[in-house]
């Protein structure tokens, strides 16, 4: 028999890396069918619960001897995070579907009463994640329209802003998508500059901040631009603003190497570091370790590629 319990578990091992579950082809798609037949038995069951008035005329529905299985909050949860994590779904097929699986939640929270379904700003970001990983060649206008709008705006947070600048980023189909992924991403750092100093204004400082993977994505999106005194005044604006967050890793370094120039990269590089030599040829790993660590010590580094 289907339990609410079992069924997770099913979308659980969808999830789950170690059981394989990434090598399953469609696994999001999968996970979905079985959350979208959890919530038609909620459904159901709901309605039923609310028409219990019966006389001659009517019926009452019939009743199972067994509890249908429910979607809850760690259903719909682990069913984002898939579509979240997906690489190349073609379209806007994955991100529209998980917009759709968080307004659900949003209508069961505002309508049904279950407090725990309110979407937060993680719910909204894994749908800002699906709009990254997706092939659509807008996807840098869609992520940044949602990110605009009255469901995220006022809760996003630094994650929220970097799926953004990541869309954009990733947004190199064609001349035409890298010309709006760059502007989109002007855009989007402009304004998040903006709501960092109004909270510092009102606060003393701001909830959200920079990370090296928002200036990963930033300087990577900034060399689509094609007018080289703006796409290289823009690289200087990201990359000292970096060095100031102290969240220069290597893949900050490879990004501003493919998309500058070799003179602009030497004097990046060299500027405030008494350095005048050259650091053409040389890998971003040993580049790292010549820069002051005010610039380095706040950076993502995970592992030794700098992440």
């Amino acid at each position: 028999i289907p339990t609410t319990k079992r069924c997770n578990k099913m979308v659980a091992k969808l999830s789950d890396k170690t059981l394989g579950g990434i090598k399953v082809v469609g696994r999001a798609q999968r996970a979905d069918e079985i959350l979208w037949r959890m919530d038609r038995f909620f459904q159901r069951d709901n309605n039923n619960n609310h028409n219990n008035t019966f006389n001659e005329t009517t019926t009452a529905p019939l009743r199972l001897p067994f509890e249908l299985p429910h979607a809850n909050r760690q259903t719909f949860t682990m069913v984002l995070k898939l579509y979240a994590a997906e690489k190349g779904l073609s379209g806007l097929e994955g991100p529209r579907r998980a917009e759709a699986i968080v307004r659900r939640m949003e209508e069961r929270y505002r309508y049904g009463g279950e407090l725990d379904m309110k979407p937060d700003v993680v719910c909204w970001n894994q749908v800002l994640s699906a709009w990254a990983g997706c092939t659509d060649v807008d996807k840098a206008f869609h992520a940044a329209d949602l990110l605009g709008s009255s469901d995220i705006k006022d809760i996003a947070d630094d994650s929220s802003y970097g799926h953004v600048l990541r869309a954009c980023a990733h947004s190199n189909t064609n001349d035409r998508s890298r010309k709006l992924g760059a502007e989109v991403a002007v855009k989007v750092w402009r304004d998040f500059r903006s709501v960092v100093e109004k909270q510092k204004s009102a606060f003393g400082e701001a909830d959200i901040t920079t990370t090296s993977y928002m200036y990963t994505f930033l300087i990577t999106a900034f060399g689509f631009i094609k007018d080289t005194k703006r796409r290289e005044n823009l690289l200087v604006e990201a990359f000292e603003s970096c060095c100031d967050a102290g969240q220069v890793n290597a893949h900050v370094l490879t990004e501003l190497k493919r998309s500058c120039s070799n003179a602009l990269f030497d004097k990046l590089l060299g500027k405030n570091n008494n350095n005048n030599k050259s650091f053409q040829g040389k890998h971003t790993l040993a580049i790292l370790k010549q820069l002051p660590e005010d610039w380095t010590f706040k950076a993502q580094t995970k592992d030794s590629s700098g992440w």
